[in-house]
């Protein structure tokens, strides 16, 4: 009764630069601060009051874009600027920064009410969290040595979440229920001021939003048998969002679209600021415990994305909105222990079916005075999606584990409909588009010992980890964009930690590490300028190159 604890955390992390620019800014180094603060306090029996606080600052220079590829008259601007290999030294035009700053603050309160009429263990708990973000980008987009596409993002918002949730047991236990209630709002505002000088265009882009979801919820699971468990869930949505937009052209001052004052191009428009949508999200589930080591599963669960307005659009088809989109999954699964809970092996199976995707496709766009077609976001996508994931963790010997991992996903588009802007119709290009950055392969595998203890000073251990996958698509779009996809890769890391220190009142650790020691070059992002007519820029980011560290920690009190 009448128990306080507290914790605090704090985080430090500074890191030179990867990229040296030989026209300003080094890019893609690190300087990050945090704190993290929590409280427990425990009242009475009944009562628990939880409380956490977030603080994190960072100022760091962004990663470096470089362009892999460049044709037709784009190849005359910007061909010196063609890189198709990471390099070390680049030639990046302007300044640059990624600033962060966050405050959050989040409070848990749990109460345990007595046993009424036939339920039991009751607990009413209280989920309330705050967070607010100032988030600045300052970067050139492409990496050219001038200003091809260059962009200042800022986004500040604030968020206010609540959740209060029912918690118990009825019928001499053999049900167990969760039903609550959510909110959610945030608030904030959106900036991006875009310089492209192969277009001559200099724009101002700014988004007010308000947006409000609010949300009912039950869940009940009633264990049928003593090993068989079925959980039946619902959970209704209401969302509310609306958002302005401007877009001002700032060499000559001209607001081109305003949503306050509803204007297109000078004159009257009709433009859409408002969204309401809900959504209903059933969730199905029957679980057998075959064995005190044995667990299956199976599960079906609908959830769906909410729609939403383009905050980069141009015209007013570009700004939207377009619709929320649904995605049912189902599940098979097994989770298991063998030769005496030495291994641990999970398997499972799914299956989703994605309808309404909200995808990027050419439309026929009025507004769009050059061109009369958008690239604009609509719900124009079904997609199809299986795939099996496996882990695997084995004690070999006494000190020694290994885990490994296995995952395949076949992701298909079912349907893409599209404009075609050289035949003027509506076509289908499924067999052209594929999932971002979800490979069909990935795997992992890791070897963690513990050394024998030598010495009462500490303790040894060593952990070396191999990861990778098969080809990554960093666009939706497969058709000359080999130059910009990566092919499949793996990255081994390594580290060797002395630990457990006894040093006054606390424990020192000691660790040396290296990421990516066989220096793989790989393609982590990526995107195209496509011009028309054999006109086009390929970019892409690569991953961190061959690193090393030495990490020093201390914990001490409640942390140990």
């Amino acid at each position: 009764n009448d128990e306080l604890t507290a914790s605090v955390s704090v985080l430090s992390k500074n890191r030179d630069p990867f990229v040296k620019n030989t026209q300003g800014d080094d890019r893609w180094d690190e300087n990050n601060r945090a704190i993290h603060t929590a409280l427990n306090w425990r009242p009475t029996e009944n009562l628990i009051i939880d409380y956490a606080f977030d603080r994190q600052r960072k100022r760091e220079q962004p990663m470096a874009s470089q362009m892999t590829s460049a044709s037709g008259w784009l190849a005359a601007m910007y061909g010196q600027d063609v890189r198709p290999d990471r390099e070390d030294t680049v030639s990046t035009f302007g300044a640059s920064h990624s600033n962060i700053d966050m405050t959050a603050h989040g409070a848990t309160v749990e109460y345990s009410l007595a046993d009424r009429g036939g339920f039991e263990d009751l607990v009413i708990k209280s989920i309330s969290g705050y967070r607010s973000v100032k988030n600045e980008l300052l970067n050139n987009a492409t990496g050219a040595s001038s200003p091809f596409i260059y962009n200042e993002d800022i986004f500040d918002y604030d968020a206010f979440t609540q959740e209060i949730q029912l918690t118990g047991a009825a019928f001499s236990g053999f049900i167990d229920f969760v039903v609550g209630a959510f909110y959610f709002n945030e608030t904030g505002d959106y900036s991006n001021e875009q310089e492209i000088d192969a277009f001559a265009s200099h724009v101002l882009l700014t988004t007010e939003i308000d947006n409000t979801s609010q949300a009912l919820f039950t869940e009940v699971t009633a264990h049928l048998t003593a090993r068989m468990d079925l959980t039946l869930g619902v959970r209704y949505t209401d969302e509310d969002r609306e958002q302005q937009h401007t877009l001002t052209d700032l060499t000559s001052g001209f607001v081109v679209m305003d949503t306050y004052n509803q204007t297109y191009l000078g004159a009257p428009e009709q433009i859409p600021t408002q969204i309401d949508e809900s959504n209903v999200s059933p969730r199905v589930s029957l679980n057998y415990q075959w064995t005190d080591d044995l667990m299956t599963y199976a599960t079906y669960a609908r959830g769906f994305k909410s729609g939403g307005f383009n905050a980069r659009s141009n015209t007013p088809l570009q700004w939207g909105p377009y619709d929320d989109m649904q995605v049912d999954s189902y599940e098979l699964g097994m989770k298991s222990t063998w030769l005496d809970k030495r291994v641990r092996l999970n398997m499972t199976a799914f299956h989703q079916q994605l309808s309404d995707m909200q995808a990027q496709v050419n439309a026929v766009d009025p507004g769009n005075t050059q061109g009369g077609f958008s690239i604009v976001i609509q719900n124009a996508a079904e997609a199809t999606v299986n795939g099996v994931e496996a882990e695997l963790i084995v004690r070999l010997i006494e000190g020694l584990d290994i885990s490994a991992g296995y995952g395949y996903i076949d992701a298909e588009y079912d349907e893409f409909n599209s404009f075609d802007i050289n035949t003027g119709a509506i076509s289908d290009i499924a067999d052209d588009r594929a999932f971002e950055f979800t490979p069909k392969n990935s795997y992992n595998l890791s070897l963690n010992y513990t050394f024998p203890r030598f010495t009462d000073a500490g303790t040894l251990r060593a952990r070396v980890d191999w990861s990778g996958s098969s080809k990554v698509y960093v666009t939706p779009k497969i058709s000359g964009n080999d130059d910009i996809t990566q092919d499949s890769y793996s990255l081994v890391n390594a580290r060797i930690s002395f630990d457990d220190v006894a040093v006054g009142d606390g424990v020192l650790s000691f660790s040396l590490w290296g990421k990516n020691l066989a220096d793989e070059e790989y393609k982590i992002g990526g995107f195209e300028v496509d011009a028309g007519g054999g006109n086009r820029v390929g970019t892409n980011q690569w991953g961190e190159p061959r690193t090393f560290g030495f990490d020093v920690s201390y914990r001490f009190g409640s942390m140990l």
